[in-house]
């Protein structure tokens, strides 16, 4: 396997030390940058870059709790230079109970700075270690690995990142493009972190340790390192790689993990399921559910039960032979030879930490996971959390249950290792390094650090690869083959991180076609296979256009050189190198989509900087809109690959090589213009220069034989006028089928890129975009009007568009009633005519139930839980949890609706967005809740009985912060009707409560929300 993360070079010909001792400070440097290190008090007193000072004051280190003696006194420092090696300064400060060492060690890379604190007395005590550094306005951009990474500073002052809950890996980098200069602080991966926080403030980067436990005459260890490089975020990681490799590499190269897109696998499939995941591209799946229980993977039973954590059978039947489901080894190994004999690998599940609650409180209640009122700590359905300390009972179960798993089913290709997400403190246990509150306590992701250690060597031993799902640290990866991201967006675009070698599959639980897209856009962009879609024949196409992309970005490798992809802002991109030195740079377009009539766009820049540059000769043009390869020009410089990307709609794939690599290359544009005539253009070019290609070309309305030469050759046919939008060109050779495609596109294209929803009296502007597809400069006078409905549509007398141009116009619209636009242009003697559907929401009128604009603040309701402030017509609500209600047993059947927006959470680990409305609702803890459920990306419908929560209804969706929603339920008798922006999402029927009010609300995640034009109306 070939690898491409170059670490920077740093030449040290003009220098023959690191470290230079003056009076009252040691100096010590390295090619890129100069630290100064007071004598008197141990601290940082500069950092330089190019002779700028990038410290607003000292970089200092605070021990919690500070002892009495608050400065202590330095009675060691000295200094010794090992060049070319590394340099070291040690400190050591005497305080009443303890000792503190500083040691700073530099090389031609970074410099590292740890703290040791040792203990004067025989009491055990919590400590903490504080770094600051007020570095952050000297940087324009910080980045840590997280969704919609890098940001600009001023965007992010006051964020609080905690490893292993919103940051999964220990690395926060600022740097400043201006100047060219940037500086990563890492913790060291080999120390244990009990706790560990980044806090970015106005002035500093604070790095908090907590939770360290000072053992009596003992010592307590942190460490980080401070690594220079230039300006741009990619250099910290590629520092992170180099340093610690066995953290980001597949643990056994020749192991085959069987990179590709996924599927599960059940103990009831058949050999149609398993042919039609073949033909589907399936490459591996993850078995699921072949044991009996959640912590019983392997049976002393050659025929066992299959109960799935529930308590309706009970322990004691089951071991006795109950259960209506079954399975068995002989069924297990039928399956496992079927699946891989149609060339799929076969991964069964396994995990150590949650078991089903009967068991383990029969025969492991010992090692139970507690929290720190002795409770169990919550897990999944019936499960107990374990803590499987390789010392433990469980620990010891586990690993035996690892070993039989092999003996059992020596056939199959690994693991899939579920759950290695888990972070929390067992306070039944000792680590014998955590300490909270003075207590000693386990935190469970060093837990999962030692029992991995054992499970992995077994099965690598065996040659069996894992796949491990949803890790919350890099130090928990350690040896991991492959990485699952399961459902969130969010978690993939954190997760993308930790696979800078090492594959990656995104589980998205897609089955609309707008999220199948997504998912795949997404997994593309960060380097990830997909699985595939849960979906209709829709989401199934959408698949299959992407195959060959994500084809050639198998076995990829992040670049991690300075800068490798520069693009548009409003585009996401990255670039990977394959196992044959060739480059995938990845551009994708985040709001737009091939399933709505979006415009296209030309022209795009794209710059690419890779050292090897020269060598590339040629670059081909592929998209998951539309099917077929392209030619690309581009201008090399240097080491800089200049392109300008000719069309793009939601996705793009450039793919660089040093040889020619494919074999059909279509030459015309994706895009044909229907209007200035009806003709339909494209070409095919012989790249096999020895032989003339006898081809048959093929669409839906014709079917043409023509001989291919050296020669680029130009098929030329007339498009029936009913023929629009994408078309198949399929081009027979050789008893092969290739398969383009093209769209057939109006000289200008009108574009709505979300639903029209109109919730305000005064009307609302609704952007509109138009598309000049032509290479001309272009006049017209829209004309606008209701159809269908009533109401104004107020547009620009005159548009104007340069070649090839999109314009955003916003268009006023007033209505209060649901209907129809129809926007008209005429362009070439051509009328164009666009039909926008408009919904309106409900509006107050003296005939309301209920309404509310919140001008008397909070004073029609009754305020539970959270922080709620009423101004200018909006509610706005921040807490732990919020709850806002009104109790009316006289509303029956009725309609409710409420305007809201996502702001997101104080809580700096939870990344997803909430929003419900209560309706039927009886006190507190009875009622109906519909909304927004960002943590599961749906919109859901839940019934609360006593306080028990019990789910009605869902369906997928990604809510976008700041974004207004219109949120709708109609209740009639038992039927329930849920609206999103006047669609409708969910429906079902319950009897539990025939009446009832309304409420307001999230009951967790400290969510920030604003709900706006409250209306009840009777049904």
């Amino acid at each position: 396997m070939s690898y491409f993360l170059v670490l920077m070079s740093i030449s040290n010909c003009q220098q023959n030390n690191y470290l230079f001792e003056k009076a009252d400070i040691f100096s010590c440097k390295n090619s890129y940058f100069e630290i100064n290190i007071s004598k008197k008090s141990g601290n940082i007193t500069t950092i330089v870059f190019k002779n700028k000072n990038i410290l607003d004051n000292d970089g200092s280190v605070n021990i919690n709790p500070q002892t009495k003696d608050e400065h202590g006194e330095i009675i060691i420092a000295r200094g010794e230079d090992h060049f070319p090696d590394f340099a070291k300064i040690y400190f050591k400060k005497e305080y009443q109970d303890r000792f503190v060492n500083y040691q700073f060690t530099i090389d031609s890379i970074a410099l590292r700075w740890e703290i040791e604190i040792v203990s004067r007395t025989n009491i055990k005590q919590e400590v903490g270690v504080d770094f600051n550094f007020p570095i952050v306005q000297s940087m324009d951009h910080i980045f840590y690995p997280a969704s919609d990474a890098p940001f600009r500073v001023k965007n992010i002052v006051g964020k609080e990142l905690t490893y292993r809950r919103n940051l999964l890996i220990p690395i926060i980098t600022g740097y400043n493009t201006t100047e060219d200069y940037g500086l990563s602080i890492v913790a060291s991966f080999e120390i244990p972190k009990p706790s560990l926080s980044f806090i970015i403030n106005k002035e500093s980067l604070i790095i908090s340790f907590r939770h360290l436990r000072l053992k009596k005459w003992g010592k307590a260890k942190v460490a980080i390192y401070l690594v220079p490089h230039e300006g741009d975020w990619r250099a910290g990681l590629n520092f992170l790689f180099n340093k610690y490799p066995e953290y980001f590499y597949p643990a056994v190269e020749n192991i085959n993990i069987g990179e590709g897109w996924y599927t599960q696998g059940r103990s009831y499939d058949d050999e149609s399921k398993i042919k039609k995941a073949t033909e589907r591209g399936v490459k591996w799946i993850e078995f699921h559910y072949y044991f009996p229980f959640l912590g019983l993977y392997i049976s002393k039973l050659q025929n066992w039960g299959l109960i799935s954590n529930s308590d309706e059978v009970g322990l004691s039947n089951w071991e006795k032979g109950a259960g209506k489901n079954r399975n068995s080894y002989r069924n297990m190994k039928n399956l496992i030879n079927l699946w891989r004999k149609h060339g799929i690998g076969v991964y069964l599940y396994f995990q150590a930490f949650e078991a089903w609650h009967q068991y383990v409180e029969k025969y492991f209640s010992n090692d139970i996971a507690r929290n720190k009122w002795s409770k169990p700590h919550s897990a999944w359905k019936l499960c107990n959390l374990m803590n499987p300390d390789p010392t433990s009972k469980w620990g010891k179960y586990i690993i035996s249950q690892a070993k039989d798993l092999i003996k059992k089913y020596p056939e199959v290709d690994g693991v899939f290792y579920d759950r290695m997400d888990y972070w929390k403190y067992d306070f039944a246990h000792d680590d014998g390094i955590t300490m909270i509150d003075n207590r000693p306590a386990y935190m469970l992701g060093f837990a999962q650090e030692k029992i991995n250690e054992q499970i992995f060597e077994i099965f690598h031993k065996n040659n069996k690869g894992i796949w491990g799902n949803g890790p919350t640290s890099i130090e928990v990866c350690k040896n991991l083959d492959g990485i699952m991201a399961e459902t969130s967006l969010s978690m993939l675009q954190k997760i993308q991180y930790l696979g800078l070698v090492r594959p990656i599959i995104f589980l998205a639980y897609d089955r609309k076609s707008k999220d199948t897209e997504n998912k795949l856009k997404n997994a593309l962009v960060c380097g990830a296979f997909p699985s595939i879609t849960y979906g209709d024949i829709e989401c199934q196409r959408l698949d299959e256009k992407y195959v060959p992309l994500f084809d050639l970005t198998k076995n990829r490798n992040w670049v991690l050189t300075k800068n490798p992809i520069k693009i548009p802002k409003k585009f996401k991109g990255n670039i990977f190198q394959t196992p044959a030195e060739n480059y995938v740079a990845i551009i994708v377009s985040p709001d737009k989509s091939q399933l709505l009539p979006h415009p296209f766009e030309y022209n795009i820049p794209v710059t690419i900087n890779i050292p090897n540059a020269n060598k590339i000769k040629y670059a081909y043009l592929l998209s998951g809109d539309w099917a077929g390869v392209n030619s690309v020009d581009f201008k090399k410089e240097d080491k800089t690959i200049k392109i300008n990307l000719p069309y793009h709609l939601s996705s793009s794939l450039i793919y660089l090589t040093k040889k020619r690599e494919c074999n059909l290359v279509r030459i015309s544009s994706p895009i044909f213009i229907k209007g200035r005539d009806e003709n339909l253009i494209f070409y095919i070019n012989n790249v096999n220069r020895e032989n003339a290609l006898p081809l048959e070309i093929e669409t839906s309305w014709f079917k043409e034989t023509k001989i291919v030469t050296s020669n680029v050759s130009e098929f030329k046919t007339t498009i029936p006028k009913d023929i629009k939008g994408e078309v198949e060109i399929k081009v027979h050779y050789n008893g092969k089928k290739y398969s383009f495609t093209s769209w057939i596109a109006d000289p200008i294209s009108i574009v709505s890129l979300e639903d029209i929803f109109i919730q305000n009296k005064a009307g609302e502007n609704i952007p509109i975009y138009f598309v000049n597809n032509l290479n001309r400069k272009v006049s017209f006078f829209p004309k606008s009007k209701f159809i269908k409905g009533a109401g104004k549509v107020t547009t620009p007398s005159k548009i104007k568009l340069q070649g090839l141009e999109t314009k955003k116009i916003n268009i006023l619209i007033k209505s209060k009633i649901d209907g129809i636009i129809r926007l008209t242009i005429n362009i070439d003697e051509k009328k164009i005519k666009k039909l926008l559907p408009v919904k309106v929401g409900l509006s107050f009128s003296k005939n309301d139930l209920f309404h509310d604009d919140f001008k008397n603040g909070m004073k029609n309701w009754t305020v539970n839980e959270g922080q709620w402030r009423a101004s200018n017509g909006i509610a706005s609500v921040s807490g732990l949890s919020h709850f806002a209600f009104i109790k009316n047993n006289n509303w029956q059947d009725y309609t409710f609706e409420v305007k809201t927006r996502c702001r997101g959470s104080d809580d700096s680990t939870v990344d997803w967005l909430k929003s419900y409305i209560f309706f039927r609702l009886q006190d507190e803890k009875n009622f109906y809740r519909f909304g927004i459920h960002g943590g599961c990306q749906t919109i859901s419908l839940y019934k609360c009985v006593n306080g028990k929560w019990f789910e009605l209804a869902k369906t997928p969706f990604s809510a976008q912060r700041e974004r207004w929603y219109a949120l709708k339920v109609a209740v009639k008798g038992n039927r329930i009707i849920g609206y999103l922006n006047g669609e409708v999402v969910i429906e079902a029927t319950d009897d539990t409560f025939s009446s009832g009010g309304i409420g307001l609300g999230v009951l967790e995640d400290w969510m920030v929300t604003d709900y706006a034009s409250i209306i009840v109306k009777k049904s």
